[in-house]
């Protein structure tokens, strides 16, 4: 609502409950699964085999919770999908140094699977008497072991130079065309800064919009080439762009060293965020608010395009995920079934439309964790109202080296291993 602009007075707080108690009740569906099966198992198995089963049939209750809410939420934007993992247990050991590193088979699934199967074993010893001092040591195993320190990367050898641009721009900037061109001298004075530290690779937050996308890919290449005189340097940038009479997110990745230009579209959006879910219309409808309708459909008006794969990028580009797919568990997985090997992952995000609070942060970046030690790659997020980091193929986070900005912008650098 922050970000269409729209004064709806009083009807903000009815709206904001309906929506938040509608969404935890789709993803609630997974827990209705969970218990039904287990019931089933209660009475058709035996105790072993429903203890056994218990951690696999979770992983599948958050998955059907997941689809529900993919059918709830539905919309022009939207696709049939089990891609939102807010919420699943597997998470909770993203901040276990050890247990982290069970991602490495199959990300949160398997960090889900193991929770489960722990809490499950403490649970069954404890209310055991003859067992219960094993569940306590398997408990005090678990706590101690979160202290350890994460595994130390090794950086021999020949790296990638990355600056990466972070941004603070406002929403009163970003909706009106004054401020887009007060933005676009602003990013092109941080570019040109960027430029002067001669790094390999330049990352945007989303959204930044550098490149006009309205013109073809070559025009603009060749114009960026004559401005810094034939750089070799690969930026990442993206923006809001028309494909076929629809509005789509799309990358922009200007590749001087191949001396081509690579794009492809978002492929999973956002309810609310990015599209308006056509059940939610239909309620808006109901309450007689077409104007808010007529409102959202200027702004979040998102849908998935034509040219979501990777495929087809120059080997030197690398991977893009964008800002909301790191909720998908399989966001990384997914470039990297097309492309086979990529330099590092790019993760350009947008936090204007919720930058505070910070509670979804440190989800996110845990989501990001578990994406980066799965699939053993390195992934470097940029962003407006935000500040971008490294994440290694062990988890671990590397903050950027600050070396110039201004009061909207800063650049920082990371070294990653080739």
């Amino acid at each position: 609502m922050d970000w269409s602009n729209i004064d709806l007075g009083y009807f903000e707080l009815p709206l904001i409950f309906i929506w938040w108690v509608t969404g935890s009740l789709w993803l609630g569906f997974g827990g209705v699964f969970f218990v039904a099966a287990c019931r089933f198992l209660q009475q058709y198995s035996s105790r072993i085999v429903t203890y056994v089963a218990i951690p696999f049939i979770w992983i599948v209750g958050e998955m059907f919770g997941s689809l529900v809410f993919s059918v709830m939420t539905f919309g022009p934007g939207g696709s049939i999908t089990t891609a939102l993992s807010f919420g699943y247990l597997g998470y909770l050991l993203a901040e276990h140094n050890v247990l982290i590193q069970v991602a490495q088979v199959t990300g949160v699934y398997s960090l889900g699977v193991l929770f489960v199967s722990l809490a499950t074993m403490i649970y069954v010893c404890v209310i055991n008497p003859t067992y219960k001092k094993y569940g306590l040591v398997l408990f005090a195993f678990v706590m101690m072991t979160s202290f350890f320190p994460l595994p130390e990367e090794n950086s021999d050898g020949d790296s990638y130079t990355v600056a990466v641009i972070d941004t603070h721009f406002d929403l009163s900037d970003l909706r009106t065309q004054v401020g887009r061109d007060e933005i676009k001298v602003q990013l092109e004075t941080a570019v040109q800064a960027a430029l002067q530290l001669k790094p390999d690779y330049i990352l945007l937050p989303e959204d930044a919009q550098y490149f006009n996308q309205q013109n073809t890919p070559n025009l603009e290449a060749s114009q960026f080439s004559f401005r810094t005189q034939h750089s070799d340097v690969i930026i990442v940038d993206s923006g809001r762009a028309d494909d076929s009479d629809r509005a789509v997110v799309q990358s922009f990745v200007y590749n001087g060293k191949e001396g081509v230009v690579d794009q492809s579209h978002k492929r999973y959006l956002v309810p609310q965020g990015e599209f308006m879910p056509s059940l939610y219309v239909a309620g808006l409808k109901l309450f007689g608010r077409d104007e808010v309708i007529d409102q959202f459909a200027q702004t979040v008006a998102f849908t998935v395009g034509s040219n979501p794969s990777q495929k087809n990028h120059a080997a030197t580009s690398p991977g893009v995920l964008f800002c909301f797919e790191s909720v998908s568990p399989w966001g990384v997985r997914t470039i990297l079934s097309e492309r086979g090997e990529v330099p590092f992952i790019a993760h350009p995000v947008s936090h204007a439309w919720f930058n505070q609070p910070y509670t979804l942060w440190s989800q996110l970046t845990n989501m990001l964790r578990v994406q980066a030690i799965w699939n053993q790659e390195y992934i470097i997020t940029a962003g407006n109202k935000f500040k971008g980091y490294a994440i290694t193929p062990k988890g671990n986070i590397i903050y950027l080296q600050e070396m110039t900005g201004e009061s909207d912008w800063l650049v920082g650098v990371v070294a990653i291993p080739k």
